[in-house]
């Protein structure tokens, strides 16, 4: 995904299957020396305030796939994903829509000093996957 200032910001969306107590996403993206990474921004359905921001640029002088697994619950308010009660609608396995936008970033400095200011970087998205996190039945 890139962005330019002028445009409209980048969104893109995957459906992802599972739960809000046992499901997992399994998110892999590009993290990267190249100073035009930038950040992007992930939520579930409309729950945009329950979501988290990953970067994909690092200090390391590699370019990598990162994954990052996140229970599917933390991205959902207590009122969706609350397990109490008779009715066990956490257990339910739900098609989400996993929306993956850019998102404002200071440019990175340069190594002659140049100045710095808000941009949006480029953002790499490998693998989107979803499953159902079953071990504690078996242990």
């Amino acid at each position: 995904m890139k962005a330019t200032s002028g445009a409209c910001i980048a969104r893109i969306a995957f459906k992802v299957r599972g739960s809000a107590r046992r499901g997992t996403l399994f998110f892999e993206y590009l993290r990267s020396y190249d100073r035009q990474m930038g950040l992007a921004a992930l939520w579930i359905d409309g729950h945009r305030s329950h979501g988290l921001v990953l970067d994909g640029w690092w200090r390391s002088q590699s370019s990598q796939v990162e994954t990052a697994i996140v229970p599917l619950g933390s991205l959902l308010p207590a009122s969706v994903s609350n397990c109490t009660g008779k009715r066990r609608s956490c257990d339910v396995v739900r098609v989400h829509e996993l929306n993956v936008q850019l998102q404002p970033t200071m440019d990175r400095a340069d190594s002659q000093g140049g100045q710095a200011g808000m941009r949006f970087g480029k953002f790499k998205v490998s693998r989107v996957r979803a499953c159902e996190n079953m071990s504690e039945v078996w242990g």
